[in-house]
């Protein structure tokens, strides 16, 4: 083997090195995109469930306030009652 293949391949060796150590930075890029997305869906995932437990509060204070014959216009009884059934709680 002559020198010029020993130089080749050293840097052939560089080259990869080289891309090596660029794709490991994407890849650490790519990690930390993702923790921050996976925060996000746990922050929406949180919120979904504070509006769905203020949705259940809201519907047994509704339908409390129809058992007890609240007098209210007939509008706002079909608008619960739709409401009630369109977020299915």
């Amino acid at each position: 083997m002559g020198c010029g293949s020993i130089y080749h391949l050293k840097q052939r060796i560089d080259d990869l090195e080289r891309q090596l150590e660029e794709a490991d930075e994407v890849v650490v890029l790519a990690v930390a995109a993702l923790k921050e997305r996976v925060q996000e869906v746990v922050l929406l995932k949180r919120e979904r469930d504070d509006y769905k437990a203020l949705a259940e509060r809201r519907k047994e204070a509704l339908v409390k306030l129809l058992e007890e014959n609240v007098p209210m216009p007939p509008m706002i009884i079909l608008d619960v009652h739709a409401a009630i059934e369109e977020v299915g709680i």
